[in-house]
């Protein structure tokens, strides 16, 4: 379902954007919520969440519940142990690295502002040169993100001095940004 939201996300209305980025945060609301609870969480109405359901391809409200309800991940992931002990096996050790991983991307996309994400690509999509910088730990993700802008064909800069990154603040133009 959030794959579905997604890939419509940026033809949605004001009011649509709402509603998906209340799933988003928490699709469990759709299935404990009825219309006028969830027409005040979203700050919308039941109508609209009607319509929401309906632009997605659902008759109505009830289909996508049943929808939502199908894709709830069983309960045996959340009593597996993610803790990787000595004895462990490798394919046990693969397992809970699987179920971790997949659990904290769950959580991060949970908290994702999907209008400040769109602004911050659009940033990045009109900048003639992007400077990225990094250290420690967070130079890595810099690093990362430096190698997929320079991939895509961007023009960009990376560093992992903050103190060579204040020396660049000084280069940069209005139609660039800077990324820390």
């Amino acid at each position: 379902m959030a794959n579905k939201i997604s890939d419509v996300y940026p033809n949605l209305n004001k009011t649509s954007k709402l509603i998906a980025d209340v799933y988003f945060k928490d699709s469990t609301l759709f299935l404990s919520k009825n219309l006028q609870e969830l027409g005040a969480i979203t700050k919308t109405s039941g109508a609209s969440v009607i319509r929401f359901c309906r632009k997605l391809g659902f008759k109505g409200f009830k289909d996508f519940q049943i929808a939502c309800a199908q894709e709830i991940p069983g309960k045996q992931d959340n009593t597996v142990d993610t803790i990787i002990n000595e004895n462990d096996e490798p394919t046990s050790v693969l397992y809970k690295l699987q179920i971790s991983l997949e659990k904290n991307i769950a959580d991060i996309g949970k908290t994702i502002d999907h209008q400040s994400l769109a602004s911050a690509v659009q940033l990045m999509r009109a900048a003639q040169k992007i400077y990225v910088a990094g250290e420690g730990a967070s130079g890595l993700a810099a690093q990362d993100l430096f190698y997929k802008l320079i991939r895509s064909g961007k023009d960009a800069a990376f560093v992992q001095s903050s103190h060579i990154a204040l020396e660049q603040v000084a280069n940069i133009k209005t139609e660039d940004i800077l990324i820390t």
